[in-house]
């Protein structure tokens, strides 16, 4: 007789994991989460940083050059001139390539030109040439420097290089150290006070009301269509090249000696909001040694969680960030 094999039943049982060791397991795994995510979180922040730094760089390197190329225009009378070539920094984080036209038109006055009786400088974006554009969460604020006192100022704002190469930068309550740029593409540009939001008015004044975020597409308080904020350029005719492009709240700007990066969602995170071009709402939180206490002003949380950037007035190259 063949003898049966007594098999034990417990070598058979599959063993499963006990309650204490899933949580074991689990705790293991939110502890490595939590250790690296904000790991991740700053690579982010680092990778998005350094690519707008790379960006500004490659645009103020390329734009110099191309100021240089050794173009003049014909001069009404005593005025005028080619004035050289500018980036302008728009609310969405662009980088847009921009020339001084000698036929650039007075919208309070269609037959004037700029250069015919006024000394004021109408740019156009330079043919062929496309934006540079920066991550979204990069935001951008420029430092302007009237009578030796800093100032900041939102954008859209000009980094200005003139026929020479050299920088140019705007003077206090001097309209002629501005740029104008047909930012809503209607053929001409407001250099007169205007109701429409189309121009900042006197720089360095603040009197001019500027809701950022409602250019801003990143902002959590855009809102596209609106009567406030047009939002991108729609013709009739889809066949027109600026069809796509964002329009700029406002066409006189000024040109700024150096920049300050930051990241938008931060600001928002801890509570600021700009609430004109000059100024912005005080962060509640994200100052201090922990990130953690409010702030006693918009330029102390800048200079916990932004970076500085200066152009050189000869190279345009980046003298020194922190």
């Amino acid at each position: 007789m063949r003898q049966h094999m007594q098999i034990n039943p417990d070598i058979t049982r599959k063993r499963g994991y006990t309650l204490i060791e899933l949580m074991v397991v689990i705790s293991i795994i939110v502890i490595s989460l939590a250790i690296i995510i904000p790991g991740i979180n700053k690579f982010m922040e680092l990778t998005m940083d350094n690519t707008a730094k790379n960006g500004l760089n490659t645009a103020t390197t390329a734009i110099r050059a191309f100021a240089t190329r050794g173009v003049e225009f014909a001069k009404y009378g005593s005025r005028g001139g080619y004035n050289g070539v500018a980036i302008i920094v728009t609310p969405s984080s662009e980088l847009r390539m921009t020339e001084h036209y000698q036929y650039a038109l007075d919208t309070s006055n269609p037959a004037q030109f700029l250069e015919d009786s006024y000394d004021f400088n109408g740019f156009i974006d330079i043919y062929d040439r496309e934006y540079i554009t920066t991550p979204k969460d990069t935001g951008f604020v420029g430092i302007l420097a009237p009578s030796g006192t800093k100032q900041y100022v939102a954008p859209p704002f000009a980094i200005w290089f003139n026929k020479d190469g050299q920088l140019t930068v705007t003077d206090t309550g001097d309209d002629t150290t501005c740029i104008f740029y047909d930012g809503n593409y209607d053929g001409r540009i407001n250099i007169v006070d205007d109701t429409d939001g189309f121009d900042r008015e006197t720089p360095f004044d603040g009197s001019g009301v500027y809701k950022l975020g409602e250019w801003d597409p990143w902002s959590p308080d855009y809102s596209p269509g609106s009567n406030n904020n047009p939002g991108i350029y729609e013709p009739s005719n889809e066949e027109d090249e600026n069809y796509g492009k964002y329009k700029l709240p406002f066409e006189k700007l000024e040109a700024v000696i150096g920049v300050i990066l930051y990241s938008k969602r931060e600001l928002y995170e801890d509570g600021g909001r700009w609430t004109n071009g000059y100024t912005v709402s005080t962060p509640s939180s994200g100052c201090g040694t922990d990130h953690s206490s409010s702030c006693g002003s918009f330029n102390e949380w800048l200079q916990e969680h932004g970076e500085v950037i200066f152009f050189s007035r000869y190279t345009g190259a980046i003298l020194k960030h922190k």
